[in-house]
Parts: C-alpha cells; structure tokens; sequence
C-alpha cells in the first residue's frame, strides 16, 4: 500500500532543499558581483606623487623661506592654479590679495579670540601683494613678496581670490612668533617647539554672539590675562539680553583638572581674592550687567572657570541655562589658555601617524606650508593633527 503521507513528506523536503541550494546560489552571484563593483581601479589609485588632483578646479601653493621672526624677514611666494576655469563665471575681473592678521598672545582673553588686520606698511619689505586681471587668461597667478612678522603672538597669512561675481577661495596659515623663534603652527616643528602650548586655544577664531529670539541671553566671559600661580588676574563676566527678563541669577563655577580625573569642582572663594562673583535681578535690553572680580591661582594645574546663569521662569519649565567658560593652565612660570590632552601614562609614548596628500614640492630649499582650498576641499601637503591637544 502507497503511504502518500510519506511521498508527500519527502517532496516537501526536496523542494525546501532545492530552494535553499537556489537562494544560495543568488547570493553567492550577488557577493561576487558587488565584490567586482567596489574593487578599486588600480589604474586610478591616488598615490604621494608631486602630481596635483585633476579633479579639484583650482588650488593654493604658500611657501616661506625663511620663515621670518621678530629681527629677520621672509621671502613669500604665493601661487594660485586655475586647472579648469570654465567651471567658474565671468573670471575677467578678478582678484588676488594677501591679508595679514595679528593675535595677541600676551592679553586679555578676548584679545585672544578676536584677530587684527594688520596695515600692509607694518608688514611688507618689498614685492606683490595684489593682483587684478583676467583669471581666464592667466590661469597661474604668482605673487612675491619679502615681509616681516614684527609683533610676537599668533599671525594668520591669508590668500583670498575672488571675482565680480562673488566667487571667493581662500588659504591661510598661521605662524607662531616670540623672542628668538618663529613657527608654522600645526606641523612637526611646532608641536616640538617651545611655542607648542599655542595650539591649546583657536587663537583669533572668535566674536561676540549674536542675540535673536532663538538666543535671546548671552553671557561673555572674559579675563585679563592668563595668569601664573600666584599672580593676580581681572575677571569679569557680562549679561546682555535681547527681550525684557526677570529674576535671572548668575554664578561663577570653578573647576580644577588633575591627571586621571576629569573636573572636580572647587569653591569660588578658593581663588577669589577681591570682588564679587554672583549677580540676581532683571535683565533689560542694551543696559548689559557686569559682574567683576579678581582671581589668584593658588596651584599649578589646568583650570576651567564658567560663568552661568539662567532665569526663574526658565528653570520651571527645565530649560538649561546660559553659559560661557574659560579653559586655563597656570605653572609658576607661564599662564596660558586652553588645555593640553591628559597623559593616562607618562611613560609611553603613542605616535600618531602623519597623512602625505599630493601638492607640488618646490625643488628650492624652502619650507612648504599646509594649506587648505576652503571651496574645493583640497588639502595640501602633510598635515599632522595639532599637538593632539585641542580643547
């Protein structure tokens, strides 16, 4: 007698092992033809030539040599490339220009956030600053120019080319100067320098905040120096508001970093040594309150001062408050902004690898600086990370 249950069990199991074998084989079609699909073009891999992308439009090339300090000047070349200008409009009235800009490094902390355009007599020896022409025409533009670095701080050298037509590219880099030394921020030099501490803080990056109805309190802190252990230091913090706010209470917050720890937070009073660090009241618009007092650090170490403030109202509906901070590290020596990274074990030293990017190297012994196209994203030169101690 036939058992059909038992044919039928069979041809179900056949069936479900056919169809398993086909779904398999699918997937092995699709694995090889997405493995063929991503595997690079060998023929068009990007390799650490001197030879520029093609891809990119246009580009910079800055070069110093020396670079000049406080007693000797420097020899400037900068060289903007068209490789293809008919991506760009009505080229036939353009521009290239050479701003130079100055930090203090010596100040207040505003000073230290806002950067000064400095008069091209204060700076330039003798050459080219500035070219106008047709950019269509002449699709390498090469300015040469002998300069001076005179003040000590934070200086930013920016190239800007831009047409009527409000096509605008722009480089900069920047250039650390003191007594005695002079050099390019964020590459293997400076981060052995005794300049290094400089790339703590984005010297010259800042301004006041605006107000609008989105943002409609603003606490700006500031300090007139970074101060050694022991010496004394003006801290002042200001309320502005955009609309009419009442019962809004401000404070000073004071917290000190120590190896293996974060922030612990300490009483004001511990470095206040004069005046007052809390405000309470009604806040009106263009009438901004200011709060002032003085500080000492008593011990070296990283600090972090925060001026916070928030509103009654605010509070009850739990809206987070207003603040701004300020990040300092004092020694009996020098006081300086900004933090450096933690050191969890001093006694191993991890190296982080460099990136080469293709540019053209000058066959001249010059030193080439790392620039970058803000429009068409290419980065030139080896750029290292800055000192690995950006907060």
């Amino acid at each position: 007698m036939i058992d059909f249950k038992v044919i039928f069990k069979r041809s179900f199991i056949l069936s479900l092992v056919n169809a398993l074998l086909i779904l398999a084989l699918l997937l092995l079609v699709l694995a090889c033809d997405n493995i063929n699909t991503t595997q690079p073009d060998k023929t068009s891999t990007q390799t650490t030539d001197s030879v520029i992308p093609t891809q990119a439009p246009s580009y910079f090339i800055l070069n110093l040599s020396p670079i000049p300090d406080l007693e000797d000047p420097g020899e400037l070349e900068v060289v903007f490339t068209m490789l293809e200008p008919e991506r760009y409009e009505n080229l036939t009235n353009s521009h290239l220009n050479i701003e130079f800009y100055w930090t203090n490094i010596h100040g207040s902390y505003s000073e230290a956030k806002r950067a000064e355009l400095v008069p091209l007599n204060e700076v330039l020896i003798s050459g080219e600053t500035s070219w106008e022409g047709d950019a269509s025409l002449n699709r390498s533009i090469t300015l040469h120019s002998q300069i001076r670095l005179p003040r000590e701080g934070v200086w930013k050298i920016k190239a800007i080319f831009s047409t009527n037509d409000d096509v605008q590219l722009t480089h900069s880099i920047k250039v650390a100067v003191a007594e005695g030394t002079s050099v390019i921020m964020y590459t293997e030099e400076f981060c052995s320098s005794p300049l290094a501490y400089l790339g703590n803080l984005y010297y010259g990056e800042g301004g006041e905040r605006d107000l609008d109805e989105l943002h409609p309190v603003a606490i700006d802190l500031d300090i007139s120096k970074a101060p050694r252990v022991g010496e004394e230091a003006v801290l002042t913090y200001r309320i502005r508001s955009f609309n009419e706010v009442t019962d809004f209470s401000a404070e000073l917050q004071v917290f000190k970093r120590t190896v293996g720890v974060a922030e612990v937070r300490i009483p004001v009073e511990s470095i206040m040594s004069s005046g007052i660090s809390t405000w309470q009241g009604d806040l009106i618009p263009g009438e901004p309150v200011v709060v002032t007092c003085t500080i000492v650090f008593p011990e070296e170490g990283d600090w972090k001062i925060n001026a916070y403030g928030n509103s009654l109202a605010r509070k009850q509906v739990n809206r987070i408050g207003y603040i701004d901070y300020i990040k300092m590290n004092s020694t009996d020596t020098r006081g300086s902004f900004g933090w450096e990274d933690p050191q969890i074990n001093p006694c191993v030293t991890i190296a982080t690898p460099t990136t080469t990017i293709p540019t053209t190297i000058p066959t001249t012994p010059t030193t080439t600086i790392p620039t970058e196209n803000t429009t068409s994203g290419y980065k030139q030169l080896k750029i290292i990370p800055p000192c690995d101690n950006r907060s």
